[in-house]
C-alpha cells in the first residue's frame, strides 16, 4: 500500500512539522487496512494535534477531502449523472445540456480550504450520497454542492449561476441546511422555518400531527401554537384534559421524523402565559416527574404579556383561564387584549388564580434547570409588526427569529441565508459596500427559492402564505471572528458602534434590494396597508413603541439616506413583507470555520462532539495575537486548557504586558462577558432587525435574581425575543 503524500497537502500552512507525526505514520503504514481506513486514521493523527495549531485541523480537513476524491466523479456532470435518480428532472436536463460550460466553473482548490470539523459536517449531512443499507456512496464534493444550489437557484441564467456559485465557494454568505440539502432534489423543500397554529377541535389535532410530519419529513423546522386548546367540557361528551395529552403524542411524531437520516426532526410549541394548563407546561421538559406529564423531546416557549410582567411587577394575582371559556383571549394582544382579560377577570370565569410572581419564578427555576422555556414577549413583537396590517402573530418559530402572522389559511414559512461578517473585513478596515453587496445577493437568491421552492400539495396554506407574503431571513455569522480581526474587544465602545452599523447597512441594503425588484416585478401581494407601505421601517416602529415602554434613546438615523430610500418604497412597495431575521447558524457556521451567529466566542479550547464526531477546537484569532506576542507555546496552551477555555490567568505562566491585557479582555468568553453588554448590542441591532434574534442568555452561575433582572431588562428596554 501507497503511503498518503502530506507533504504535497501542507501548501500554503506554516506551522506543520510532519516530522511531529512521523513515527505515528510510519507504524500506520505498516498495518494492514483498507485505503479509507488509512486515510480516516491519518486524518485522525493530524487533527489530533490541532491542539498545538489550528493549520493541523485544516490539513487533516485536506487529507479527508483528498480520500472523497479517490471515488468521487471527476466532474460536475458526471456527478449530476451519477446522482440522475434524485434529480429534479429539470435541473438535471440543464446540466446535461450545459455540462461544458458548467464543469469549468468549478474551482477545485477550494475543496481544501475546509478543516477537519468543516469536512466532517459536510460528509455527515450536506454532501450528496446514495445508501445501499449501512453503507453510502459520495456523490459530490463541496464544489459540486456549492454548483448544484447555485444552478438550482438560477437556471437557466449562466452568468449569475456563476456569480453566486463564487459567492457561496468563497464563503461570503451560506445558504440555509434545508436549501444545501435540497436544492436539486426531487423534492426540493428549501425552506426553514415553518409556523402554525393548532385548531381547538380534533379534526384541528389531528390535521396538526399531520402537517408537521410533512414538515419534518422534507427538513423544516417547526413552530406550534397550542394556546387555542382547552381544558374544559367538550360539548356534551366529555372534558379535554388539556394540552399535554397533544404534546405527548407530537414529541413522538417529531422524534420519528429524522429528516432523510441527516438530522433529527424538532419543533417548540408554544403557550399563553394566561392558559390554564401554563404550570405543566413550564415543567414538561424536566428530567423528573409524572411522566404522563412530561414530552422531553419538545422545546418550549412562552407568550408573555405586558399585563403578567406589570402584575409581577406589582406582586399582583394572575388568573389563569381555558380559551374555551374566555372566548377570543388567544386572538388578541395589547390593549385589546388587557380589556378582555380584566373583563373576563371580573366575570370571575378564570380556573385557577396564582401570585404573578410565584408563577414567574417557576418559570426562572425551570429555565435555570433546563434552559427553557423560551422567552417571547407579545406586546413587544406585535407593537412592531411589520405584518401588522395580516393580523397578530401567535408565535415563533423553533429557534425564535422568525416572527410572522400565522392562521388556519396560512401556515408561515421563511427561507434564510447567512452572511458571514468576518468576510467584509479588509485588513484593518470593515468594508460595508462589500456587505452591502452580500446582504442583496441574498435578498434576490431568496426570492428565486420562494418561487422554486417544493411546497407539499396536502398542505396548501404553506404556498398561499409564503407567495403572498413572501418573506426572507437573512442572519448572519461569524460576528465575533469580525471583532477579532478587528481587534476589537466585545465590551468597548468600538464594538457597540460597528455592531450598530452592520446591521444598519444589512438593513439597508436589505430594504433598498427588495424595493429594486419590486419595482421590475411589482410589490408582493399583501404589500398595501402594511407598516411599511406607510412609510415606517422597522427603526419607526421601535421609535413610536417608545412611549409604550421604558427604554433607552438610540443615535439618530441618517435622515438623508433612510428618506430617499423611504420614498422608493412608498412609490415601488417592496418584494417581501420581512427581511432580516438572526437565526443560531448552528452547522452552516462550521462549515465555512465561523463563530456562530452573533454570538461571543464561547471557549477558546475545547473538545465539541457532533453527529459526525468528535472535534479539538481552538481559536485561531487568538493564538495568531499570542504567536504575534511570541507566547504561543504548550504551556500556555495547557493553561487555557486547565480553566476551561479562559485565557483569563494566562499570567500566572507568562508576564502580563499592556497587550496581553488587553487580548484577555478581548477573548473574555461568552460566560466571563456581562450579560448586560450582550444584551445592550442585541438591543441596538434589534431596531434593524424586523423579525427577531435568536438570543441566548450565558450566565454561568444562574441566580433567580439574575435572571429576573436579565429578563425585565429585556422586556423594558422592547426586545421581541427574551
Amino acid at each position: 500500500m501507497s503511503n498518503i503524500k502530506l507533504d504535497t497537502l501542507t501548501y500554503g500552512l506554516t506551522n506543520i512539522d510532519l516530522s511531529l507525526i512521523k513515527d505515528k505514520l510510519a507504524k500506520l503504514y505498516s498495518q494492514d487496512i483498507s485505503e479509507d481506513d488509512l486515510y480516516e486514521e491519518v486524518s485522525k493523527i493530524c487533527a489530533d494535534k490541532t491542539f498545538s495549531h489550528p493549520e493541523w485541523s485544516l490539513l487533516a480537513g485536506r487529507v479527508m477531502v483528498k480520500n472523497l476524491k479517490r471515488t468521487i466523479p471527476k466532474s460536475f456532470s458526471d456527478s449530476t449523472e451519477a446522482s440522475k435518480l434524485i434529480l429534479h428532472p429539470d435541473y438535471y436536463k440543464f446540466v446535461m445540456e450545459n455540462k461544458e460550460i458548467l464543469d469549468s466553473f468549478i474551482d477545485e482548490e477550494r475543496d481544501y480550504e475546509f478543516n477537519a470539523f468543516s469536512t466532517g459536517t459536510l460528509l455527515k449531512s450536506y454532501l450528496t450520497r446514495i445508501r445501499f443499507g449501512d453503507t453510502s456512496t459520495y456523490l459530490e464534493t463541496p464544489q459540486y454542492m456549492y454548483l448544484r444550489i447555485a444552478t438550482y437557484m438560477w437556471y437557466p441564467d449562466l452568468k449569475k449561476i456563476r456569480e453566486v456559485y463564487i459567492d457561496l465557494s468563497t464563503g461570503r454568505y451560506t445558504q440555509a441546511t434545508p436549501t444545501m440539502f435540497n436544492a436539486g432534489k426531487r423534492k426540493p423543500q428549501l425552506a426553514s422555518c415553518f409556523i402554525m397554529l393548532v385548531k381547538d377541535s380534533m379534526d384541528g389535532i389531528c390535521k396538526s400531527w399531520k402537517d408537521s410530519a410533512l414538515i419534518s419529513m422534507n427538513c423544516g423546522g417547526i413552530g406550534i401554537d397550542y394556546s387555542p386548546l382547552r381544558h374544559s367540557e367538550i360539548g356534551m361528551t366529555g372534558q379535554s384534559k388539556g394540552v399535554m395529552a397533544w404534546l405527548k403524542i407530537e414529541n413522538e411524531i417529531l422524534c420519528g421524523m429524522d429528516q432523510t437520516g441527516i438530522r433529527k426532526g424538532s419543533g417548540t410549541v408554544n403557550l399563553c402565559d394566561w392558559h390554564i394548563d401554563i404550570e405543566t407546561f413550564i415543567e414538561a421538559r424536566k428530567p423528573i416527574g409524572d411522566e404522563k406529564l412530561r414530552a422531553r423531546d419538545l422545546f418550549y416557549s412562552i407568550y408573555i404579556s405586558d399585563l403578567f410582567m406589570e402584575r409581577v411587577e406589582q406582586d399582583g394575582m394572575w388568573s389563569l383561564f381555558c380559551p374555551n371559556k374566555a372566548k377570543g383571549i388567544a386572538d388578541c394582544w395589547g390593549e385589546q387584549f388587557e380589556r378582555l382579560y380584566l373583563q373576563y377577570e371580573e366575570q370571575g370565569i378564570w380556573k385557577k388564580q396564582i401570585r404573578a410572581r410565584d408563577l414567574w419564578g417557576k418559570i426562572i427555576v425551570t429555565q435555570i434547570e433546563t434552559g427553557m422555556p423560551f422567552m417571547l414577549f407579545k406586546d413587544n413583537i406585535n407593537r412592531k409588526n411589520q405584518q401588522g396590517n395580516l393580523g397578530m402573530i401567535r408565535s415563533s418559530n423553533l429557534c425564535q427569529e422568525i416572527m410572522e402572522f400565522t392562521s388556519e389559511d396560512e401556515i408561515a414559512s421563511c427561507n434564510l441565508a447567512s452572511v458571514a461578517i468576518n468576510n467584509s473585513v479588509k485588513g484593518d478596515e470593515f468594508d460595508f459596500n462589500d456587505l452591502g453587496k452580500s446582504v442583496k445577493s441574498c435578498v434576490s437568491n431568496l426570492n428565486n427559492i420562494i418561487d422554486r421552492n417544493y411546497y407539499p400539495e396536502d398542505i396548501p396554506q404553506i404556498e398561499y402564505a409564503n407567495k403572498k407574503n413572501r418573506p426572507i431571513g437573512i442572519g448572519v455569522q461569524g460576528l465575533a471572528d469580525a471583532f477579532a480581526m478587528l481587534d476589537i474587544a466585545w465590551d468597548s465602545e468600538e464594538a457597540s458602534r460597528l455592531n450598530y452599523q452592520i446591521f444598519e447597512q444589512m438593513y439597508f441594503s436589505a430594504v433598498d434590494a427588495s424595493c429594486k425588484l419590486a419595482e421590475l416585478q411589482g410589490c408582493y401581494e399583501s404589500f398595501p396597508g402594511s407598516p411599511m407601505s406607510q412609510g415606517d421601517f422597522q427603526f419607526d416602529l421601535w421609535r413610536k413603541e417608545g412611549k409604550n415602554v421604558r427604554r433607552k434613546e438610540y443615535p439618530r438615523i441618517p435622515s438623508d439616506k433612510w428618506d430617499a430610500l423611504r420614498k422608493r418604497v412608498e412609490t415601488y412597495g417592496v418584494k417581501n413583507s420581512l427581511l432580516i431575521a438572526l437565526m443560531p447558524t448552528a452547522s452552516s457556521a462550521s462549515i465555512l470555520g465561523n463563530n456562530e451567529c452573533f454570538e461571543p466566542f464561547t471557549s477558546n479550547i475545547y473538545s465539541r462532539t457532533v453527529l459526525s464526531g468528535q472535534y479539538t477546537m481552538v481559536n485561531k484569532h487568538l493564538i495568531k495575537d499570542l504567536e504575534k506576542e511570541g507566547l504561543w507555546n504548550t504551556e500556555v496552551a495547557r493553561n487555557i486548557v486547565k480553566n476551561q477555555g479562559s485565557v483569563s490567568k494566562i499570567g500566572e505562566v507568562v508576564q502580563l504586558t499592556d497587550r496581553l491585557k488587553f487580548i484577555q479582555r478581548k477573548y473574555q468568553t461568552v460566560f466571563e462577558l456581562k450579560q448586560k453588554v450582550l444584551l445592550d448590542l442585541s438591543i441596538d441591532r434589534a431596531r434593524f432587525v424586523c423579525q427577531s434574534q435568536s438570543f441566548n442568555c450565558w450566565m454561568k452561575d444562574p441566580t433567580i435574581g439574575k435572571l429576573n433582572s436579565f429578563h425585565f431588562y429585556s422586556w423594558r428596554q422592547g426586545q421581541k425575543t427574551g
